[in-house]
């Protein structure tokens, strides 16, 4: 498309997304990482497509070899006032002032069917992301987070999570799942990731 993107692609079968990211990395610009972080997931769909396409952001904090064109991306620097968002993807300025900036971010954004435009989108900064997997609840209970939804009305994401010991359904505001919380005098995460559901 003529576009300037990130480096990226799908996992294959058994690849997990950090194993994926590294594999993409080095395909696509030659280096090996040696140190990532997931900072970033956005679930993106466009009009008139039920697929969604659930895209998780990594920020690199050590490589080694130089970056080189292949055949399916050319490598370049730009300063960070100098980056082209008119010829990026159009979700682009919603989240890389985040990304740049070191917060962490999580969200929803709809394209038109031909991608060029956005029509809704609600990317959030977050203390930390919220995926699949079992969490401790400050109060010492544990919940499995089945998914992340999004409002029909208002866009706002959503978590959808089970009460480990009663079976229960809870739906609470991503926003409010991922904040922290103030326990004897000191800011703690409301919900701890613990690990995947084994």
């Amino acid at each position: 498309m003529g576009k300037w993107n990130g480096f990226g692609g799908k996992a294959l079968p058994g690849e997990n997304i950090f194993d994926a990211a590294k594999r993409e990395m080095n395909e696509e610009a030659g280096i090996v990482v040696n140190d990532l972080e997931r900072v970033g997931r956005i679930d993106f769909e466009f009009e008139n497509n039920p697929e969604i396409l659930e895209v998780h952001v990594f920020d690199i904090k050590s490589f080694s070899g130089e970056p080189t064109e292949s055949e399916e991306m050319r490598p370049e620097w730009f300063e960070i006032s100098q980056i082209p968002y008119d010829n990026m993807w159009a979700d682009d300025p919603f989240w890389y002032p985040l990304f740049l900036s070191g917060k962490k971010f999580q969200g929803w954004c709809q394209f038109n069917e031909a991608g060029d435009k956005v029509l809704e989108q609600n990317i959030i900064e977050v203390k930390s992301l919220v995926v699949p997997g079992i969490y401790e609840h400050y109060k010492k209970h544990n919940y499995e987070v089945v998914t992340v939804v999004v409002h029909s009305e208002t866009f706002e994401s959503h978590v959808v999570y089970i009460h480990l010991d009663n079976g229960s359904l809870w739906v609470r505001p991503l926003t409010m799942f991922a904040e922290e919380v103030e326990v004897n005098g000191q800011k703690v995460p409301r919900f701890r990731y613990l690990g995947e559901k084994e």
